[in-house]
């Protein structure tokens, strides 16, 4: 028995012996044995492994498109594929070398077939690997969401701060230091920077939000510019904002401060930073939304304040400790001055002004950066003039230079424009105050023309470094500017010019030659009778205000521009009709208004730009007698409409032969079931609900669906394609809803005979409760059709055929987030119980339907499936 169990252990041993001699050769000769078999392995494996990085290229640039941020994962994975398939392609072509044969071309020659079988079989290894993780469920949702940017995360981006460590002058790293350790300080809770005007507290403060950021000493950061002029609603909408908090739905100051200390006192546990920069006076974070006591001392967060005045921070605002940034000593403003001037420091001739010039800017590194940019293209004459100063006056007279150098006397006037706004407006209020005072008549005689040259003048303000940020809504001048322009504005303005903004003298007699009058936020039961001596009032702002009688604006008869935003205006009243030239109408947010009077808009004959969002809508029928509300066949007057937003709950109401078909830009909702929302900020958009099928031959109704960027439908009735709905093909289209459409069978649908060009621009199609679709695609389309289609979105679909979409690998790739990204419970049972037929063809990647961890799909409830399933699935 002992000799039995030791030839057995002897038997093993040698087996082991043989397998661990022989598999290390027999692997050996595999490389050279099987080598056609390896490289064809390989092919294979790069082709699928194209074939899924196409796939996952495409849900990237969708996901781009709609602007969210890629996982890391997913970039690497594309970056690795992309050289490993480099490699591979290389390995391959070697494959001319293993044709050489040997024993006179009996036998392949093993010398070479050798090396490459070997790295042949291990870049397959390779390439397997990558298309295997192509498959894992990281890759079903290749972007993560955007988090609200004051939002404090691991991955917040901090590449803007280091990018700047290097170029922190030793003075400003400094003092940044000192701001840092006092905000973490937990027995501070008001912290305040001060100095003069261009010292660089902003600046600071931006430094301070990236470094809190990167190293992640706050959970939520938000900032806002306060300015000498406040605007409680702007402050709100930034602090919201960074929060991620939508306020779009509450129009008072009241409303959203609510919502905002609401939400900041739900965020007591975390750590809240909030920086409140250029503050010119106290101001009442209860107003704001910031959670105070009775005493304005904040609680729940901390505060980060910057001022030109140290009383502000310490005596109104209650501040813990101050910090004083100090302009900079010659020895910085000398190396900031070289950093921007770049490689002219070295030039013999310009060198010898350096100190001059920095001199004179005071040790502003706002001035010094202003001045360098300009010289940085300047001749010597610019140079010798930028280096002699006047004693005492040095700062002013190189702010004067700068805007001097701006040469275009229109420029110079629209700087001081926005220096009297107190250095802070938006592009309509822009406009609407050069526009008053005669700034861009040769540019006038349409609204659009001057607000391109406007945009245009605008863009040369910022190449001068006297506009700041790059905020398409907001334009910003600081304050260093807005001092010294005002104080020149006599040398570069008409004196016959006049303005008020945000004054409240109502002595108006006397103001015969006022242009622009800006009264926003102010409280009438009836407006100032003495209005009527504004004979040359060109420019009216009236914007949240609360308004009561307004038939003084009859007396205004050259009144060109006239905003009522947000106001509570109840009734424009017939004496309105006397502003026959009248040129831009702004009744955004008037939720009041509820009559116009009849022939008051017929009366506006010059009108061009009318803004109704959130506004009246209770239009009467032409033929209705006696009408006491305004019509839509007034529109029919105004001949120079260029520009309408616009709501029509009833289309009975809708008049033949409307001039909407010539609109530029235009948002027009017909029907009982929009709202304002339009998340694409397109300059084209027209939605329908189609009560009648005859709308749609109206001849306004076809050259608006020409043209129209933004489409949603509801409701269509005997007609079987949306293609054959505009006569002229819909050019311009770029995102499609329909909805609730029971005759609709297909989008496009053309003859057997005759190709169809269709939907050439379109991005997105979305298709909701749609019972009698057929297909997208009936027939043959011409090259381009559908070309841009990143997105197509079926909702309350019974039947679903799909075919020859070879990249595709997942019917439903991720019901976590709707089409907002926002988050939505997911029920462990997912059911698509409308859906009666599911045709899948030609799906050669296909792996799954629905695969979301381990929830079971139920996609049928219990009814029969017939099977469709064909070829390649």
């Amino acid at each position: 028995m002992g000799e039995t169990f030791a030839a057995s252990v002897a038997s093993n041993l040698v087996s082991k012996l043989l397998e661990c001699l022989f598999a290390p050769i027999g692997r050996q000769f595999g490389y050279v044995l099987r080598y056609k078999n390896y490289i064809k392995d390989l092919e294979n494996g790069v082709k699928e492994l194209e074939t899924a990085r196409l796939c996952v290229q495409s849900s990237v640039d969708e996901a781009m498109y709609n602007g969210k941020s890629i996982h890391t994962h997913v970039e690497n994975w594309l970056t690795n594929v992309e050289e490993e398939i480099e490699k591979a392609d290389n390995l391959l072509n070697s494959n001319e070398r293993a044709k050489d044969a040997c024993f006179r071309g009996w036998l392949p020659n093993p010398m070479v077939r050798h090396p490459i079988g070997k790295k042949v079989k291990e870049m397959t290894q390779v390439i397997q690997g990558l298309h295997k993780e192509s498959n894992n469920s990281t890759f079903q949702k290749v972007y993560r969401e955007n988090t609200p940017k004051g939002i404090v995360t691991a991955t917040t981006s901090t590449a803007r701060y280091s990018h700047r460590k290097e170029d922190v002058l030793e003075s400003r790293a400094s003092i940044l230091e000192d701001v840092i350790k006092a905000i973490t300080d937990d027995k501070v809770c008001v912290i305040g920077v001060y100095g003069p005007g261009g010292v660089g507290k902003s600046t600071l403060m931006e430094d301070v939000e990236s470094r809190v950021k990167e190293e992640q000493l706050f959970d939520v950061v938000a900032t806002t510019n306060v300015s000498r002029n406040p605007d409680i609603i702007r402050i709100q909408g930034e602090i919201a904002d960074a929060l991620g908090l939508n306020l779009a739905n509450r129009e008072t100051a009241r409303g959203r401060a609510n919502i905002l200390c609401d939400r900041l006192e739900k965020y007591s546990e975390k750590k809240i930073l909030i920086i409140l920069d250029n503050l010119w006076t106290k101001l009442k974070l209860k107003e704001v939304g910031i959670p105070c006591g009775r005493d304005n001392k904040v609680k729940g967060c901390k505060l980060l304040l910057t001022s030109r005045y140290q009383h502000v921070l310490c005596t109104e605002m209650g501040s813990d400790c101050e910090f004083r940034l100090n302009e900079l000593k010659h020895e910085e403003a000398r190396i900031l001055f070289e950093r921007t001037i770049g490689d002219r420091v070295n030039d013999p001739q310009f060198k010898s002004f350096i100190d001059r010039i920095v001199g004179n800017c005071g040790g502003l590194p706002l001035l010094i950066f202003s001045v360098a940019t300009r010289l940085k293209r300047g001749d010597l004459t610019a140079w010798r003039v930028a280096s002699t100063g006047i004693e005492g006056s040095d700062v002013k007279s190189m702010v004067e230079l700068s805007c001097n150098d701006l040469g275009d006397e229109r420029i110079k006037s629209l700087l001081f424009v926005l220096a009297l706004n107190f250095g802070r407006c938006n592009i309509r209020d822009t406009l609407i105050y050069c526009m008053g005072l005669g700034l861009y008549k040769k540019f006038s005689k349409t609204i659009e023309n001057a607000r391109d040259k406007l945009i245009m003048d605008l863009s040369h303000l910022r190449d001068s470094s006297l506009l700041l940020g790059s905020d398409p809504k907001w334009l910003s001048v600081h304050d260093l500017f807005i001092d010294v322009a005002i104080s020149m504005h006599d040398k570069f303005i008409d004196m016959e010019w006049n303005a008020l903004v945000g004054r409240r003298d109502f002595g108006f007699k006397e103001w015969s030659k006022l242009q622009v009058l800006d009264l926003t936020g102010l409280s009438f039961t009836s407006l100032p009778s003495s209005m009527e001596f504004l004979e040359n009032i060109k420019s009216l702002c009236l914007d949240q205000c609360h308004l009561e009688d307004v038939t003084v604006l009859g007396k205004l008869k050259g009144l060109q521009f006239l905003g009522i935003l947000r106001s509570t205006i109840a009734r424009l009243p017939k004496e309105m009709g006397e502003l026959a030239e009248l040129r831009f109408l702004d009744l955004r947010g008037c939720f009041m208004l509820k009559i116009i009077e009849p022939g008051v808009l017929e009366s506006m004959v010059n009108l061009e730009e009318l803004y109704m969002q959130n506004s009246f809508d209770l239009w009467e029928a032409e033929d209705k007698t006696p009408r006491s509300n305004a019509s839509l066949a007034e529109f029919k007057n105004m001949k120079k409409l260029s520009t309408l937003h616009i709501a029509i709950p009833r289309s009975a109401t809708l008049s033949r032969d409307l001039p909407f078909g010539k609109l530029k830009m235009y948002e027009i909702l017909i029907g009982d079931v929009w709202n304002w929302s339009n998340e694409y900020n397109e300059s084209r958009t027209l939605k329908l609900k189609l009560d009648s099928g005859n709308l749609l031959h109206e001849e306004w109704v076809q050259r608006c669906l020409q043209r129209a960027q933004n489409l949603h439908l509801v409701g269509l009735r005997d007609n079987h394609s949306i293609q054959d709905l505009c006569f002229e093909g819909f050019q311009e289209l770029k995102y499609l809803h329909i909805q609730n459409n029971p005759s609709l069978h297909y989008v496009v649908h053309s003859t057997e005979d005759i190709q169809c060009t269709a939907f050439t621009k379109l991005e997105s199609l979305f298709l909701e409760n749609l019972k009698n679709l057929e297909k997208i695609c009936s027939g043959r389309l011409a090259l381009g059709s559908f070309s841009k289609l990143k997105i197509v979105k079926l909702d309350n679909c019974e039947n679903i055929e799909i075919s020859s979409c070879h990249l595709i690998k997942q019917i439903v790739a991720d019901a976590e987030a709707d089409e907002n990204g926002d988050e939505i419970d997911v029920d462990p049972k997912v059911k698509s119980c409308n859906l009666r037929l599911l045709t899948l063809r030609n799906l050669s990647e296909m792996r799954s339907f629905y695969k979301i961890m381990d929830h079971l799909v139920v996609l049928f409830d219990r009814r029969q499936l017939r099977d469709s399933i064909y070829d390649q699935l």
